[in-house]
């Protein structure tokens, strides 16, 4: 696993030292800018893990600096800790209005210093896992949703196929019935036929019987 990165931004060389000794000595990798300018810009280059943001700098300060890393979508989601000597409640709530998740007041004590490092780096770690946890589950939900298409799809595909069967059936018991009907008619017709035939000819023959009766009588 790559080791963290913390971009410290600071004018004042001498607190950029102390500061990055401290991370050092804790095993993280620190990048240094001197003015909010040169912050932004590392930040957008360098993708830190977490920015150390001092206040008060020439130029734009940290609070403008803070609120341009919140309005870039390269850096919104990089967490922001203020460094100051500023104590008052009006200058935290701006910061945290603006976007930082904490504060570090100058003397900066290195015990401090580590555990609410130590302790943003292993919030961001969550989130990070969060997020990839919540696509990965929109993921599955996005294949478990096309899979139920594809069996809907297939579903109304046999629907319609087992209709056009039910109806071709239909259609042929209907031919089928005529076709039968057709036949007893043929069969009926033929059969009255042959018995008028028939009945012709016993009248024919009884006639012949009858004529030569009479003609042995005379």
């Amino acid at each position: 696993m790559e080791p963290h990165t913390v971009l410290v931004v600071d004018d004042n060389p001498a607190n950029l030292r102390v500061v990055v000794s401290h991370l050092q000595a804790y095993g993280l990798e620190a990048i240094t800018a001197r003015d909010g300018e040169a912050g932004l810009e590392r930040a957008r280059r360098g993708r830190p893990s977490l920015i150390l943001l001092d206040i008060e700098m020439p130029g734009i300060d940290g609070y403008e600096t803070c609120r341009r890393l919140k309005s870039d979508a390269a850096t919104v989601e990089v967490p922001v800790v203020f460094m100051t000597v500023r104590a008052e409640t009006e200058d935290k709530v701006r910061g945290f209005d603006l976007g930082a998740v904490d504060y570090l007041t100058k003397p900066i004590d290195a015990r401090e210093l580590l555990a609410r490092v130590r302790t943003h780096l292993e919030l961001q770690g969550l989130r990070a896992r969060l997020a990839a946890q919540n696509e990965a589950l929109e993921e599955r939900i996005a294949e478990r949703t096309r899979a139920l298409e594809r069996e809907l799809a297939q579903s109304e595909q046999l629907r319609r196929e087992q209709e056009q069967l039910l109806e071709m059936v239909r259609a042929q018991s209907d031919v089928m019935r005529g076709l039968t009907r057709d036949w007893l008619e043929a069969r009926r017709a033929r059969d009255q036929g042959l018995s008028t035939t028939l009945k012709e000819r016993v009248s024919a023959r009884l006639g012949l019987v009858h004529t030569h009766l009479r003609r042995r009588g005379g």
